[in-house]
């Protein structure tokens, strides 16, 4: 699905990452209907449990999708994390994509921390999804709180996800779900 062999590891591109997830039902049944909702690979587990009626064990980071097509307007996720095979990592939300070409070593202060400055951070990129589809317009130098945030929860995440401890993880802030003006 897009990504380069291990000896040429290339940054989280959305072009790299974004890949159509297409279901086909036999009935018909959501014929030609789209959805702007994020998705992962992890969400296939939970989605065909759901379509066989199984039950999933706890603790997964995905999500059954199979109820998206009774509602149009659920938002059934609002962070997807993505690692590339190097260092560089991806944190999508509906709207922003964060790009960081070097690994999280310690958790990144957040504009609360008493010693928090705004930094420049050329190995960031962030772009305001959807309305930069190809990426063209980085305003991570404009936005560093909303990029100390976004790096923040990523952190957390990659604390959390060896133990599948989701509850834990903090809010997602409502600027990194809806923008900004």
């Amino acid at each position: 699905f897009g990504w380069p062999l291990e000896a040429q590891p290339e940054l989280p591109w959305s072009e790299v990452v974004h890949v159509p997830w297409v279901f086909c039902f036999g009935s018909g049944h959501a014929a030609a209907w789209r959805s702007s909702q994020l998705v992962q690979g992890a969400d296939l587990a939970p989605t065909l449990a759901a379509w066989w009626e199984l039950s999933v064990p706890q603790g997964l980071w995905g999500k059954e999708l199979l109820s998206l097509l009774e509602s149009r307007d659920a938002q059934r996720r609002v962070l997807a994390p993505v690692r590339s095979a190097g260092q560089a990592w991806a944190l999508r939300t509906p709207a922003w994509h964060l790009i960081d070409e070097q690994a999280l070593g310690q958790a990144p202060l957040i504009p609360e921390d008493e010693n928090w400055l705004p930094e420049p951070l050329p190995h960031v990129h962030l772009f305001r999804k959807p309305d930069d589809r190809w990426e063209i317009n980085d305003v991570a130098d404009r936005l560093p709180d909303l990029v100390a945030r976004a790096r923040h929860l990523a952190w957390h995440w990659q604390q959390l996800a060896p133990q599948s401890r989701w509850e834990r993880l903090p809010p997602v802030p409502e600027e990194l779900i809806y923008g900004v003006e």
